[in-house]
């Protein structure tokens, strides 16, 4: 991919994902203080002719609240997907010679195992570990593309905030489904194998590490099944600072890491 093309793709989607972040933190304020209908439910309503006892009054209105829980404190949400890492632009650096272009990468798969700590039924707190895992397609350079043989390692180590919906003030009714969204911020460790790119008679082959700072923004949306159990789906759009990985001659330079994944997940609360 030509590099001018590649950051203009980039841009698109980070306006795209902070249109998406500030728009849901200002769904989630309006919908707390929308003003609330005081007319009653049908169920509710008096008959000039019966009127209804204050016990029978009682019984109606719990029978149609919306069902909540009061969640216990800790809770631990493993979860499972796939990873799509955007083209990691950059040069490549062997002895005397040096190359700009971009490494495309394929699909992989995140898994994470978040462990978290419930302050109100809105807000919590997570430290999330995870790995991250996909395989080099491709290396661009100099007009040429060339195949990669090896792969990239992420491990995540993130602290996440995360707000959830008030369902009843959203108009869900009864439902036990709850939207939430959230931002992490921490240090990812990067591993790179990469066997043997050939550009124009120069080898490189690399097996390094690095650590830089890693941050990711996400929103999903839970089933809770009961107070300990709940099944989700979670988007997550992370992302690190620059890596630098070199072994003796050759290295490789790259800037942030970037990567949109979706994973399925199980909270156990205990």
């Amino acid at each position: 991919m030509p590099y001018v093309q590649y950051v203009g793709v980039r841009e698109s989607i980070f306006k795209r994902t902070f249109f998406l972040f500030a728009a849901v933190p200002t769904f989630f304020v309006v919908s707390q203080t929308w003003p609330q209908s005081d007319t009653p439910p049908l169920a509710l309503r008096q008959d000039p002719q019966n009127p209804i006892t204050e016990e029978q009054l009682a019984k109606a209105k719990v029978e149609t609240s919306t069902p909540t829980f009061t969640y216990k404190d800790f809770y631990i949400g493993p979860q499972i997907g796939a990873s799509i890492l955007m083209d990691v632009t950059g040069t490549l650096r062997v002895p005397n010679y040096s190359v700009d272009g971009d490494l495309e990468m394929n699909t992989g798969v995140r898994l994470d195992v978040p462990v978290g700590y419930t302050l109100s039924d809105f807000f919590a707190f997570e430290f999330s570990p995870g790995i991250i895992y996909n395989s080099f397609s491709t290396a661009n350079g100099l007009g040429l593309s060339v195949g990669v043989d090896g792969y990239l390692l992420q491990v995540p180590l993130l602290v996440n905030m995360i707000w959830s919906f008030n369902t009843e003030a959203i108009r869900f009714g009864k439902s036990k489904l709850r939207p939430y969204f959230g931002g992490g911020i921490g240090a990812t460790f990067s591993y790179a194998n990469i066997d043997n790119i050939i550009f124009t008679g120069q080898h490189l082959s690399l097996d390094s590490n690095t650590w830089s700072l890693g941050y990711q923004a996400m929103i999903g949306l839970d089933y809770d099944f009961d107070e300990d159990t709940s099944f989700g789906i979670r988007y997550q759009f992370t992302g690190t600072s620059n890596q630098n990985f070199s072994n003796g001659d050759n290295s490789v330079s790259t800037g942030g890491l970037l990567s949109q994944n979706i994973s399925l997940r199980y909270i156990h609360r205990f």
